[in-house]
């Protein structure tokens, strides 16, 4: 059976990473998480890199056929870009904020399938 879940988080880590994302991880959580099964985690290095990393996200649920169910604030000091695609999670981090929260460190005992 073909897990299409994966296949699509797949495909947006791909995109992301294309798209000039750095040090992309792709967790499988379904193990250890109630409320999502794919969690992508990356670095970005400006505002203006997340908004258009944002509008590719929206395209590419589109052509997913997914439904964009939350996404974090607009304001351009935001160093956390959050997007709830509900079986898969995205976050775009500064350096800093990935430093500081350390999303990986949560998730220790999942899978990078990326």
């Amino acid at each position: 059976m073909e897990d299409i879940s994966k296949i699509d988080a797949q495909s947006m880590a791909g995109m992301l990473e294309t798209q000039g994302a750095r040090d992309l991880v792709l967790l499988d959580v379904r193990k250890n998480s109630s409320w999502t099964d794919f969690m992508i985690i990356a670095t970005i290095t400006s505002y203006t890199q997340a908004q258009g990393l944002e509008r590719n996200i929206l395209e590419e649920a589109t052509k997913q056929q997914r439904k964009l169910h939350k996404s974090s604030s607009k304001a351009q000091d935001e160093k956390w870009h959050l997007f709830d695609c509900g079986d898969m999670v995205i976050n775009l981090m500064t350096q800093e904020s990935r430093d500081f929260y350390e999303l990986e460190a949560l998730w220790f005992d999942s899978e990078d399938v990326n």
